[in-house]
């Protein structure tokens, strides 16, 4: 994800650097199969177990463990940016049926989360990504004490 957009003509490089570490000895892995907000497939979280087992078997430091997230507010603040993100391809009708049927009564969490995500103000959206760029600095203190973070992608 991260790197140049092909239209931007190249000049625009991304170097990783490289990982110094050449065995799984000498990672530190967070672990977190489980979620309160999110449930989880038992046989993907079987799957992720199976994985868990077998890095501490060959070695890695694994450990329970989890940035200090509210992963309910994380997800909502995903969703209401993503959705102003997304708005301006959206015909102007999609925007009114989504606004009615949430005044009429439809009170869906995610169709709240959009109708606010299309609609927000620009100081809002201002808020939230302030609200973002401090779980993001949760992250980075996060992974100053762990390499990786092993946790289903999309429960």
């Amino acid at each position: 994800m991260a790197g140049p957009d092909p239209d931007d003509g190249g000049y625009m490089k991304v170097a990783l650097p490289k990982c110094q570490k050449t065995s799984l000895r000498q990672f530190r892995v967070a672990v977190k199969l489980k979620d309160a907000e999110s449930d989880v497939d038992g046989e993907y979280a079987d799957q992720l177990q199976g994985l868990v087992d077998r890095l501490a078997k060959a070695g890695a430091k694994v450990k329970e463990a989890a940035p200090d997230i509210d992963t309910a507010r994380l997800n909502d603040v995903y969703i209401r940016m993503l959705r102003a993100a997304t708005s301006a391809r959206m015909p102007d009708s999609d925007i009114e049926d989504w606004k009615q049927a949430f005044a009429a009564g439809e009170k869906e969490k995610f169709l709240e989360q959009s109708v606010d995500g299309v609609t927000m103000t620009h100081r809002r959206w201002l808020q939230l990504n302030n609200e973002r760029h401090q779980i993001r600095l949760k992250f980075n203190a996060f992974f100053r004490d762990y390499d990786i973070l092993l946790c289903p992608v999309a429960a």
